[in-house]
């Protein structure tokens, strides 16, 4: 996102010298040329997924697209020719404001990412950018809000295993599925035989170590979960330890995720509970 938000900054710098003086200075050929880049252009600017605006000198809205009327939480036409602090009460007081000041003035680049409240109570994160052109200033907008809301989340995430855990006898694991990265704790790994630096970080590392007639079983009940997750994941099966024993293992997990649902990232904690299958085969016996 912030690749293209560049790009679009590079093209506009661009555009930007194309000033009046310039296109009269050129040949009729040339300036319808230049006439229908300029809508080409537009038209871009209309099909972008950040939000682009641009703001004149005197503060009042010029140019507002559609991804941008959707970041504001209102159409175009509340805010083209009305005054930036008009449409934002007390504008004056967000380190918005100062920016667009400071860039109006400096006529140089800036950037931000700010939590913003609407007056409607509704809030958003976003990252800004601030780039001087001739009619003022563009601002291109990327809504950031689920990004942030994921990390609050596995923030907090975090801090409830780690209490959960702390000073028991589990081996946590925390897989991100979207980038594939796996971490198994000290304990994850002591569980099973291993010292911490014996066994790699890996979703195959879990796959080797599962008991071999039960291992396609187990993969697919981590798949099932993943195109149906629910509150917890629990799954009980047999890992083979270093001297060649298979101990039985409980797994619990919760997940994460995206706005659509999609699970993003997991976190679990294994038990060991060998000597409890013992004993309930005894009983059976």
């Amino acid at each position: 996102e912030k690749y293209q938000v560049l790009t679009l900054l590079k093209t506009l710098q661009k555009l930007n010298n194309l000033s009046k003086e310039s296109i009269k200075s050129v040949e009729v050929t040339d300036r319808e040329q230049l006439v229908s880049a300029n809508k080409n252009f537009r038209l871009l600017l209309d099909a972008m997924i950040e939000g682009c605006q641009i703001i004149g000198f005197d503060w009042r809205y010029l140019y507002v697209n559609p991804a941008a009327e959707k970041q504001n939480r209102r159409p175009a036409g509340d805010l083209l020719g009305n005054r930036f602090m008009d449409v934002w009460p007390d504008i004056e007081n967000n380190e918005i404001y100062q920016k667009i000041k400071n860039t109006l003035g400096s006529k140089a680049n800036d950037e931000l990412i700010v939590f913003f409240k609407f007056p409607d109570g509704s809030t958003g994160h976003y990252e800004l950018h601030f780039q001087p052109v001739t009619e003022g200033l563009l601002i291109t907008s990327v809504d950031i809000t689920e990004k942030k809301l994921i990390e609050k989340e596995l923030v907090e995430s975090d801090e409830r295993w780690q209490f959960a855990l702390e000073g028991a006898d589990h081996g946590v694991w925390d897989w991100n599925i979207e980038t594939n990265e796996v971490f198994y704790s000290e304990q994850w790994k002591k569980m099973i035989g291993y010292s911490d630096d014996e066994l790699k970080n890996e979703f195959s590392t879990w796959v080797d170590h599962l008991y071999p007639d039960e291992r396609e079983s187990n993969i697919q009940s981590v798949e099932n979960y993943l195109k149906n997750p629910t509150e917890h994941f629990l799954l009980e099966f047999r890992f083979r330890h270093k001297d060649g024993s298979y101990r039985w293992i409980h797994n619990k997990a919760a997940s994460i995720k995206n706005k659509e649902g999609k699970v993003i990232r997991m976190i679990g904690a294994h038990s060991d509970i060998t000597e409890q299958k013992k004993a309930e085969k005894a009983l059976k016996d």
